[in-house]
């Protein structure tokens, strides 16, 4: 990804609905390898699956500093 980053194919990347462990092994790496982090993650959010992204994800997106994405099917 850092690639079409850097040469202007794309303005940045995310992830879409990975578990806790994936964004933090796919920050990880892209800091070691100096490349282009994921800034963003698109989760899945509504009344009935909550908890993973107010009580697992929380934690990872305030210890690596990422924003997320909050879509609903209500607007699509």
């Amino acid at each position: 990804m850092s690639y079409c980053v850097d040469t202007g194919l794309c303005l940045y990347w995310g992830s879409a609905r990975w578990s806790p462990v994936e964004v933090y092994e796919a920050f990880s790496v892209a800091k070691t390898i100096m490349g282009v982090h994921p800034i963003c993650e698109l989760a899945e959010y509504h009344w009935f699956h909550r908890e993973k992204v107010e009580v697992y994800m929380a934690e990872i997106y305030n210890k690596i500093g990422k924003d997320l994405n909050l879509g609903s099917e209500v607007f699509s």
